[in-house]
Parts: structure tokens; C-alpha cells; sequence
């Protein structure tokens, strides 16, 4: 009975519960075909939530993803501004890290409704043939 409820436990621990997800890749555009070079995909169903960095060609890959609909948002996409440490940061020659005039506004590469899953409008289904997703400018 022993050897029943510690295999038990280290199915548990393993992940045994049967859900395993899948590494879904794609690519993030605007509708001119330009990438979007920088940030993080979100997903998320309301119940699971997963993010892929974008690189700089666009594309993106999200780990252990379940099956199911998710709703698609972005974070990390302005560029300068103040009062925004993660997003763009300029350096000089040498590589010193030049900070944006003071009072300066990040700009966001992309809607702001965007970002947030539940207003983008975008939505990606898992299974699927294609992750792309497509962005609108601001």
C-alpha cells in the first residue's frame, strides 16, 4: 500500500494529471507584412495564461500550451518614454544606455486595445495550422 501511495504522489509531482501541452510557434505581423520586432505574445483563456518573446523577425514560440481557444494580447511593445523601463532602451557607441528626455511619452508600436487579450479581438484556436497573427499600428 505504500509503494501505491508514493507512485501516487510522484505521478502528482510529474504531472501525471494528463494534461500536456504543445510548443505552438508563429509569427506576429502587421498587415503590411512588417514584423513585430519586439515584446511578448500572451494567451490566455481566462483559466491558463502563456507568453512567447517576439524576435526581432516577429516570430514567437509558447511552451506547453493546452488544447483549447485563446484570447491573444501583447506586452512589452512601446518604445522610450520615462516612465517605461521595459520598453525600447537607446546606447551609445561605447554601449551606455542613453535615458529619453524627461517627460518623454513611450509610443506604442501597436493599439493599445491590443494588449490586453480581452479587447485585441484576436484569437488563436490550439490545435491549429498557423499561429501567425496579425497586428494593427497605432
Amino acid at each position: 500500500m505504500r509503494h501505491v501511495v508514493f507512485a501516487a504522489c510522484l505521478c502528482v509531482l510529474a504531472g501525471c494529471s494528463g494534461e500536456t501541452g504543445q510548443t505552438i510557434e508563429g509569427k506576429v505581423t502587421f498587415s503590411d507584412g512588417k514584423p513585430l520586432g519586439q515584446g511578448y505574445v500572451v494567451l490566455s483563456d481566462g483559466t491558463h495564461s502563456y507568453n512567447g518573446a517576439i524576435k526581432s523577425d516577429g516570430t514567437y514560440k509558447a511552451e506547453n500550451v493546452l488544447a483549447g481557444e485563446y484570447k491573444v494580447g501583447f506586452g512589452g511593445v512601446t518604445l522610450g518614454g520615462t516612465d517605461n523601463t521595459e520598453g525600447y532602451m537607446e546606447y551609445d557607441k561605447e554601449g551606455n544606455y542613453i535615458p529619453p528626455p524627461e517627460g518623454t511619452p513611450a509610443i506604442s508600436l501597436i493599439k493599445v486595445a491590443m494588449c490586453n487579450p480581452d479587447t485585441s479581438g484576436l484569437t488563436v484556436k490550439v490545435p491549429s495550422d498557423s499561429y501567425d497573427v496579425t497586428v494593427e499600428a497605432p
